[in-house]
């Protein structure tokens, strides 16, 4: 397998988060090695994520540390997360639809609108599909993509120190051009269908990102906390 780094903002803990005037967060920035297991996972608490200006995301390669990034843009429903070596991440609703200056580049993707995705777990379990066409990096262009997605099974995860019950979807994705298939993985909030979290591919020869929507997840519980009891 070929190795590979990405470098990403890292936000580790009081030391690495401070909060400025105003609750903007000032990020300091560091270069981590993805294939270098050893270094800690990120760990923000609940407080230091409800309290930031600015979104913030779990973002995994592989097997590598879990580290945070920081939204740079929100344009067009798309929401932009930068690294500190310049590398992008573009996710429509949950869906990581671009990629520049990564390993593996995605440079666009068809028909966005009909991701099912979008529609909730309800719309998934209703045996829902959906077809587009990727461009990726060194003139791969124009290649089909056929996606079913199938519920899989219920799981509790636990983040900010709460047990999140969740409904898991997987996506079977089929190239037919070249007849290859891989697999995404999504974990949704299973009282709101909130999307807490996704295992995507770029293609089917890898890498795997795990991204949490820590934001929309510290919001979401926020509210619960913040409603009165009946």
């Amino acid at each position: 397998m070929k190795r590979f780094f990405f470098r990403l903002i890292a936000v580790s803990g009081l030391a690495s988060m401070v909060l400025a005037c105003g609750g903007t967060p000032r990020v300091y920035y560091n270069d981590l090695k993805t294939a270098f297991s050893t270094t800690p996972d990120v760990e923000l608490t609940l407080d230091q994520v409800q309290s930031s200006s600015y979104d913030l995301l779990y973002v995994r390669v592989n097997d590598g540390p879990r580290v945070a990034l920081t939204l740079a843009f929100l344009e067009h429903g798309q929401h932009k997360w930068v690294s500190a070596d310049s590398a992008v991440l573009v996710l429509e609703q949950g869906r990581l639809v671009r990629s520049a200056n990564f390993t593996t580049e995605l440079n666009f993707v068809s028909n966005t609108h009909s991701d099912p995705l979008k529609q909730g777990p309800d719309q998934l379990a209703q045996a829902a599909s959906w077809l587009r066409l990727v461009d990726w990096g060194m003139g791969a262009s124009g290649y089909a993509m056929e996606s079913g997605f199938r519920e899989v099974k219920m799981e509790t995860l636990q983040l900010f120190e709460q047990a999140i019950p969740t409904r898991v979807f997987v996506e079977t994705v089929h190239l037919p051009d070249i007849d290859k298939s891989f697999q995404n993985y999504f974990w949704f909030d299973a009282q709101s269908g909130l999307l807490v979290k996704s295992e995507q591919q770029l293609t089917h020869q890898g890498p795997t990102l795990e991204f949490t929507y820590i934001s929309p997840l510290a919001r979401q519980l926020k509210m619960v906390i913040e409603s009165p009891s009946p």
